[in-house]
């Protein structure tokens, strides 16, 4: 048997070891500057022996804007995701938009699917359980979810009009379907105060984001002034998945758009694998009222892969349902997203050709969904 003492230096190598390889991945980032040293606010993953000694950057928006800025870099480059607090939604907001999606998505079946779209290619109202395969290499079951969603309406302003707009588009724009209030009294209330208060809250976290590549705070809301965000309410089936076998509440992903802001019910399950690990590790959220923040394809475009869009999964390991509630940040479907000068060089030129944000969206839809699901999901 090893003895304890043994067992326990055995471990602070394999920590010194995980945290080197971070170190290292971190001054090889050409042109860039970045961190050598551990941030002090963060929490550390469930998984901690795999994990090393570092964790998923805690951000507080309450500090001073440098801090958050340099924070935000720090997590961008490293984990391609953070954990904020501090932000201004209240515990109570959270608690109705969870009972929300309670409500909707445990209504009888036949109740669910008179709430579906109806037009092809429209994300909008019920999606079906098994809605989504998004790991085709090893999932051998779709997704064990169901969800409901909801988008942005078409400009009432008349600032993005048909005529600005191919016909293909106009999809990212919807209408919402809403159940009866009768049957869901306080549900469109609840779905439209948390929508409004998310949004809020990201389009301040994209001017920090921008602020983080060297660029103007206003550089990714002017490119996503019509964005077609889009909220999901989610539910995993309590079911225990089996990752050895395909079988799992998510299949592993990477987001496709600029942002992905993301409230859980608490109970664990989200997994990512940093570029700098072999491993996936659990995200601990610190606070029941943090939210996690991980970046899209879109970013790690924009910034030539310094910044990255990280893989994740949600594993349920206990017998209970689950609910998350992803809003998803996407650039305008007109905009063009290519690599920003201040992330290549001749030495360095750019890993990406230039990409049309709407015809990637939709390529995205039509290769992942099954009858009628969109983005990916935590």
């Amino acid at each position: 048997m090893i003895a304890v003492s043994a067992l326990l230096k055995i471990r602070q190598i394999q920590r010194d070891s995980q945290a080197q390889r971070q170190r290292s991945h971190l001054q090889q980032m050409e042109g860039r500057v970045v961190m050598t040293t551990p941030v002090t606010n963060t929490i550390g993953l469930r998984n901690k022996e795999e994990s090393g000694a570092y964790g998923v950057p805690v951000v507080d928006l309450r500090q001073q804007k440098e801090a958050i800025v340099a924070e935000i870099r720090h997590a961008c480059q490293v984990w391609g995701f953070f954990t904020v607090t501090g932000h201004g939604i209240d515990k109570d907001t959270f608690a109705k938009v969870l009972e929300a999606a309670d409500g909707v998505l445990s209504l009888p079946l036949q109740d669910k699917m008179k709430l579906k779209a109806k037009e092809k290619g429209v994300v909008r109202g019920y999606m079906v359980y098994h809605g989504q395969l998004l790991d085709e290499t090893t999932q051998t079951e779709p997704d064990r979810k169901e969800g409901f969603d909801f988008g942005e309406q078409f400009p009432a302003d008349g600032s993005l009009g048909a005529a600005d707009l191919p016909d293909k588009y106009e999809l990212f724009y919807a209408d919402n379907i809403w159940p009866d209030e009768n049957q869901l009294p306080g549900f469109k209330q609840a779905v439209l105060t948390y929508q409004q208060q998310v949004r809020a809250l990201g389009k301040r976290l994209t001017g920090y984001v921008s602020l983080a590549m060297g660029l103007p705070e206003s550089f990714m809301a002017d490119h996503a002034k019509h964005s077609p965000s889009l909220l999901r309410l989610l539910k995993y089936a309590a079911i225990k998945s089996l990752p050895e076998e395909g079988r799992v509440g998510c299949g592993a992903h990477t987001d496709w758009g600029l942002l992905t802001l993301l409230k859980t019910d608490g109970s664990g399950g989200l997994e990512i694998k940093p570029r700098w690990s072999d491993s996936w590790v659990e995200v601990a959220e610190p606070t029941d009222d943090c939210i996690i923040v991980n970046l899209g394809d879109m970013l790690q475009r924009w910034s030539n892969d310094v910044f990255v869009s990280t893989p994740h999964r949600v594993i349920i390991k206990q017998d209970r349902v689950r609910y998350s509630i992803p809003f998803f940040i996407n650039a305008d479907p007109m905009a063009t997203v290519e690599c920003v000068p201040t992330f290549h060089s001749a030495e360095r030129p750019p890993r990406y050709p230039p990409v049309h944000v709407g015809e990637y969206l939709i390529n995205k839809t039509l290769t992942h969904a099954r009858n009628g699901a969109h983005e990916g999901d935590d």
